[in-house]
């Protein structure tokens, strides 16, 4: 009897050693942000509280990582604040481009193709960053700023390391699938003229 328990025991932990666990889908869309992104995994959020004038003031510090070893990773640092609409109003694309700029070069990447445009009713700014970092590795960065009706927006996006599928894959749908609440998105997967032969 004991023997088969042990041979019971021993199939079992097989079995859960070669069951790979499959991650959820995950939608971040606070209440209090008029932005939504969709990640392929819960993410990990954070909350970073600032005092100011005896008031505690706190909001979400979203991050999300890939590795692929050896060297190649994606990391994503997201930030939604509710801010008054009058306040939000001061912030013009000037501002918001020149944000983004110095929020760059603080990290040490040279800004390229800093935009800004209308989506949906939201300002949003945008730069891309490519280059080598200071140890040779390659690095491709994407800054996003978006200005809503009831808050500011933050996404900073890095994608490090050699040519690797999951990690390109990751980078790109995390960019695809982040965009207004309200913006009306077309399901485009099953659309007989988006399909490839």
């Amino acid at each position: 009897m004991a023997l088969f328990r042990t041979i019971s025991l021993s199939l079992l932990l097989i079995g859960i050693t070669f069951t790979t666990a499959r991650a959820e889908p995950f939608i971040y869309a606070p209440e209090n942000c008029d932005m939504r992104v969709g990640f392929p995994e819960k993410p990990i959020i954070e909350k970073k509280c600032v005092t100011h004038a005896e008031k505690q003031e706190c909001t979400d510090v979203v991050t999300y990582k890939k590795i692929a070893p050896p060297q190649s990773s994606v990391t994503f640092r997201i930030t939604c604040v509710e801010y008054p609409k009058s306040e939000l109003a001061t912030y013009t694309p000037e501002i918001v481009e020149k944000t983004l700029n110095k929020l760059l070069k603080d990290q040490g990447l040279e800004p390229f193709d800093i935009q800004s445009e209308t989506v949906d009713n939201m300002q949003r700014s945008t730069s891309m960053s490519i280059g080598t970092d200071d140890e040779g590795i390659a690095y491709m960065y994407s800054g996003q700023i978006w200005i809503g009706e009831k808050s500011l927006f933050t996404l900073e996006g890095n994608m490090k390391g050699p040519q690797e599928k999951s990690v390109e894959e990751t980078f790109v749908s995390i960019l695809r699938e982040t965009y207004p609440k309200d913006l009306k998105v077309e399901d485009t997967k099953n659309d007989p003229k988006t399909d490839k032969k």
